[in-house]
């Protein structure tokens, strides 16, 4: 398979659904152990983490994304993400595989009133949907760049 045709994507669990980040903004997998709560910040924005010496905050992309309150499990895992330099942390309920998806399972989608379709493009990966984000048009368009740069603030005070 031509690296130039297809997509390598770190793939995880929300709910019942898969998604998937490009492996290029994955620093790491972590267990979701030691973050420290912060006041006065949205409800997704669970706090920050001190990661090798980065302090980073942590958003719970599956209650930013699905708008639940997630459940705790051991299989929880927080996604380490960079987007121009920023680190960021993003809690998934479980971690599943790196796969290499071929361009022609990629597609657009346009879902009538959801702000997340330029944020997300749909794979087929056998017998399963893949929702692809583009995590940096994520974190610089939506509220969580708001979010970090409210840690950023915090941390730096």
């Amino acid at each position: 398979m031509d690296i130039n045709h297809s997509e390598k994507v770190v793939t995880f669990k929300m709910g019942a659904e898969y998604f998937g980040i490009s492996i290029f903004r994955v620093m790491s997998i972590e267990k979701t152990e030691h973050i420290t709560r912060m006041p006065d910040l949205p409800q997704h924005i669970k706090g920050i983490l001190n990661l090798r010496g980065d302090i980073i905050p942590i958003i719970d992309l599956r209650q930013f994304m699905l708008k639940t309150i997630p459940n705790e499990y051991d299989s929880n895992r927080i996604i380490v993400v960079k987007v121009d330099n920023t680190l960021a942390g993003l809690i998934v309920d479980e971690a599943t595989e790196v796969l290499d998806i071929p361009n022609e399972n990629v597609q657009g989608i346009s879902l009538a009133g959801s702000d997340l379709n330029r944020f997300m493009k749909v794979a087929k990966v056998n017998d399963k949907l893949v929702m692809i984000l583009d995590i940096e048009a994520l974190v610089k368009e939506s509220d969580i760049a708001n979010a970090i740069n409210e840690v950023k603030g915090i941390l730096n005070e």
